[in-house]
């Protein structure tokens, strides 16, 4: 899947990915569970389970450690370009932080 995410669509890769990522999210929405928690509360336990501190994801995603003390204190919003950074530092997928309720406060804001 890694060498295959990313490719142009009307390629070979890209129609291979067109095939992939509808069984895969299948297969995830039947037998995957994903909390719903708020995202500072995901993003510091996979923090922790990674034992990356604050001034290691500023680092690792290019962001400025006061972007990462808002996220992780809920008064940050994580944008949609964020979203692909994140994910891939956290080792963990989109769908881990967009839940299917909507989130009164804090949760996913278009930029």
């Amino acid at each position: 899947m890694d060498e295959i995410w990313g490719s142009d669509p009307g390629t070979l890769e890209g129609d291979e990915l067109d095939l992939w990522v509808p069984l895969i999210e299948d297969y995830e929405d039947q037998y995957s569970v994903f909390p719903t928690a708020e995202p500072s509360t995901l993003i510091n336990y996979r923090m922790k389970e990674l034992r990356l501190s604050k001034e290691n994801l500023a680092s690792r995603t290019g962001w400025s450690v006061e972007t990462v003390e808002g996220i992780l204190s809920g008064v940050g919003d994580i944008t949609l370009k964020m979203l692909p950074i994140l994910c891939e530092v956290l080792e963990t997928y989109p769908r881990v932080f967009v839940s299917r309720q909507k989130r009164p406060r804090h949760g996913l804001v278009e930029s």
